[in-house]
């Protein structure tokens, strides 16, 4: 597929989920870890996560879940993969020196400019899609990606892992090629 690198996957058992890193073959193979668990050799066990650890910089990669249909279940389920990341992003960013990269499929519009529609709207289709159920926070009543409580948790890790969203550099629209992939 791309014979310059090598691949290193990570895989659900289920084929559900998965990440995967491509490095060029050219450079040092860098320390993989699957699990926020940094003495496990394990994967996660929906194949989410992939940290690389390069010689100066880190990498983590993550396929975030989706809030699904707004159940409880699937609520819980994106709270703690979000408590998860922000644990360890943000220990991260006390113990060490290096600077920490964080893409993947983060399933978060950061703020209201990422949304291609108003609020309202995604608010609306959630409701005709029957996404919401009765004991629901009026946060999370939205459709995935887009709720007040997945920016708000979005923005604190930003804020205590000390990173930053490239899309607010001030100079973004004339760099855009330098900073991000926006699909």
């Amino acid at each position: 597929l791309l014979p310059d690198y090598d691949c290193f996957p990570s895989l659900c058992a289920k084929k559900y989920a998965g990440q995967v890193c491509f490095v060029r073959k050219n450079i040092q193979k860098p320390h993989f870890s699957y699990t926020f668990t940094p003495e496990s050799s394990s994967h996660h066990y929906e194949g989410r996560i992939i940290i690389a650890e390069f010689q100066n910089i880190v990498i983590l990669g993550t396929y975030t879940p989706c809030s699904g249909n707004l159940s409880p279940k699937f609520l819980a389920r994106r709270r703690d993969f979000d408590k998860q990341v922000l644990t360890f992003a943000s220990n991260f960013a006390t113990v060490s020196s290096k600077p920490l990269i964080y893409a993947g499929d983060l399933n978060t519009a950061a703020n209201l400019s990422d949304m291609s529609h108003s609020p309202d709207y995604y608010q609306n289709d959630a409701l005709q899609h029957g996404l919401y159920e009765k004991s629901t926070d009026a946060n999370d009543y939205s459709f995935p990606g887009t709720a007040v409580n997945e920016r708000k948790r979005f923005h604190i890790l930003l804020r205590d892992a000390l990173l930053c969203d490239p899309v607010d550099f001030p100079d973004y629209k004339n760099n855009i090629r330098h900073f991000t992939w926006i699909g």
